[in-house]
């Protein structure tokens, strides 16, 4: 015998109850139950159609009408992704990921003699994992010849 007992109610038919998150179930102690663990569920469709209509107030569907510079501006926005997890750094503390994940970038430029196009994944994995002023520190650094890391 379990210990809960869900009694389901729907408003809607056994399709509603599949397709619908459970955010628009309304979970709650049945009062007529003398067992304190038997609950019920019932669908709110009202609650639901409100969510969607919320969510289509503040994001229209269709983009408007935008200049060439400002589509540029949306697909590169778009396309921005973090770096991909790497294994080599299991912990929270992230600065020694940060660290190789620009010393790979200097690599790859090294490599394909500074052609930022080729290397441009590289910079990108480093801009998402490092703070911005260690980025230019080390970016001076380099253009002082003073940095630490990979040289030129």
């Amino acid at each position: 015998m379990s210990i809960f007992t869900w009694n389901l109610i729907s408003t809607g038919s056994l399709r509603d109850l599949l397709v619908h998150p459970p955010a628009v179930w309304q979970w709650h102690r049945q009062r007529r139950s003398k067992d304190p663990c038997v609950l019920s569920a019932k669908f709110s469709a009202t609650s639901f159609l409100q969510s969607k209509m919320k969510l289509n107030k503040i994001f229209s569907d269709q983009i408007p009408a935008l200049s060439e510079k400002e589509e540029d501006l949306l697909h590169q926005v778009k396309n921005i992704r973090t770096t991909p997890r790497d294994n080599r750094f299991p912990s929270q503390n992230q600065a020694l990921h940060c660290w190789n994940r620009y010393n790979e970038w200097l690599v790859c430029l090294k490599q394909t003699g500074d052609d930022d196009e080729k290397c441009q994944a590289y910079r990108q994995y480093s801009l998402s994992i490092c703070p911005g002023n260690w980025i230019e520190n080390w970016d001076e650094a380099r253009e002082e010849n003073r940095f630490m890391g990979v040289k030129k």
